[in-house]
């Protein structure tokens, strides 16, 4: 491999046309991998980091929005025209007003907890727009770099399709030869067009007030699990293995869960097994909620787009400081610009919508998964708003699946032994 790299070196032109070969003629595309990239992403609006994290395979850090400055720190759409740009700017200093008056009265309610001024910052910022910049450190190889570009493109924010531009523009003279297939295809850029006669049209108010449900899980989760295990270990078909799990009694199921989780810490991970258990729910989030939610990459992760009828979530901090009226009405006076934005630009109006605006998802975990997201979102450092779904989600795991997921708990609550309860480290959320 050493060799082939050293002549790789020495005549970089014969390289390229043998990637090119190897990838575009051939179909190894696997081999983009192994070339990989960091990014520094600066002043980039939430609403389109939002697009760039929904890349599955790729690794982010975000600044979070305690640390946002407030100092013209937001995106003003290249789509507006000069007089709605105005309007939009009057509008969202309006709203970062009230974010600095929302802070300071925030403070004395959370000084005798820990990080009270990062507390008042987490709930304060449920009123700021998604046009609010973010900065976001970025690391992901060619292939997914790739994946990145079409999004990217496809994109009906202009915002999206210039972050496309630059980014090429930063990678072209180094990987000419891995970066092949940049462009969206007609599949994926026509979708929803195709589809767009075939969907029933909304019914205004039907089911629009359900906030979470369960829409599908797998039957004999528990049973199925064991079966798994006994087919890693014995090498037995599993349909020979279905009814041994099935035909052991309750107590013997018990058993064997308990030897199963015996010894688990906090940051330990299930077996893979866990893996063929899926829970399906929808939920109506925030914003704010999204913003942690899409940070579980290995989930599907279905959002619609944010829907005012959905209304918006208030931080009951807010209502305990006597700011909700202020609040609700700034995000009244948000709703109207939005509307006409909206009639004008489409998609683009959104960068007007808050973080406490809300869209509804479809989220698909495996119990492996599931067990990973509420050790941090229930624990009691999490953010409140997502602490509140995984809390449902904890619930409804171990209705469904008592033994495989009795150990479900965050971070702060998990057992360290018989009787004995393990504290959370700081910063789990």
């Amino acid at each position: 491999m050493s060799e082939l790299r050293r002549q790789a070196c020495a005549d970089v032109a014969k390289a390229r046309r043998s990637n090119e070969k190897i990838i575009f003629s051939m179909g190894h595309h696997s081999v983009a991998e192994h070339s990989v990239f960091n990014f520094d992403l600066m002043e980039v609006s939430r609403l389109l980091l939002e697009e760039v994290e929904s890349l599955r395979l790729a690794s982010f850090t975000e600044k979070s929005q305690r640390y946002v400055t407030l100092q013209g720190d937001y995106t003003v759409p290249k789509e507006f025209s000069p007089e709605d740009r105005e309007a939009y700017r009057l509008v969202v200093e309006d709203l970062n007003g009230f974010y600095r008056t929302a802070c300071e009265r925030l403070k004395p309610l959370f000084v005798d907890l820990p990080r009270a001024e990062e507390r008042a910052k987490e709930d304060a910022r449920y009123i700021l727009p998604l046009g609010t910049q973010g900065q976001l450190g970025m690391t992901l190889n060619a292939r997914n770099l790739e994946h990145l570009f079409r999004k990217l493109k496809r994109s009906p924010l202009r915002e999206a399709q210039d972050l496309a531009e630059e980014l090429w523009k930063l990678v072209r003279t180094v990987a000419p030869s891995i970066l092949l297939f940049n462009d969206p295809s007609p599949f994926d850029k026509n979708l929803w067009e195709r589809l767009e006669n075939h969907l029933p049209k909304r019914e205004e108010g039907i089911g629009l007030t359900e906030e979470f449900s369960l829409i599908g899980a797998t039957s004999g989760g528990d049973e199925l699990i064991l079966s798994l295990l006994a087919v890693s270990r014995r090498g037995v078909p599993v349909k020979h293995l279905i009814g041994w799990a099935t035909s052991l009694d309750g107590e013997e199921k018990r058993e064997v869960y308990d030897d199963l989780f015996r010894e688990m810490a906090f940051f330990d991970t299930p077996p893979r097994e866990f893996e063929a258990v899926d829970l399906t729910f929808q939920a109506v989030v925030s914003a704010s909620n999204f913003a942690q939610l899409k940070r579980h990459r290995l989930a599907t992760l279905l959002a619609s787009s944010y829907d005012l009828s959905l209304g918006v979530t208030v931080p009951p901090s807010l209502v305990e400081v006597g700011l909700e009226g202020e609040f609700r009405g700034l995000i009244a006076k948000a709703e109207e610009l939005y509307e006409r934005l909206a009639a004008r630009y489409g998609e683009a109006a959104e960068y007007l919508l808050t973080n406490s605006h809300r869209r509804r998802v479809v989220v698909k975990m495996n119990l492996r998964e599931l067990y990973h997201f509420v050790r941090l979102r229930s624990d009691s450092h999490a953010q409140w708003d997502i602490r509140a779904l995984s809390q449902r989600l904890e619930a409804l795991a171990k209705r469904l699946f008592p033994l495989a997921a009795s150990r479900l708990c965050g971070k702060d609550a998990f057992p360290s032994g018989p009787g004995e309860r393990a504290g959370s480290p700081e910063g789990g959320a």
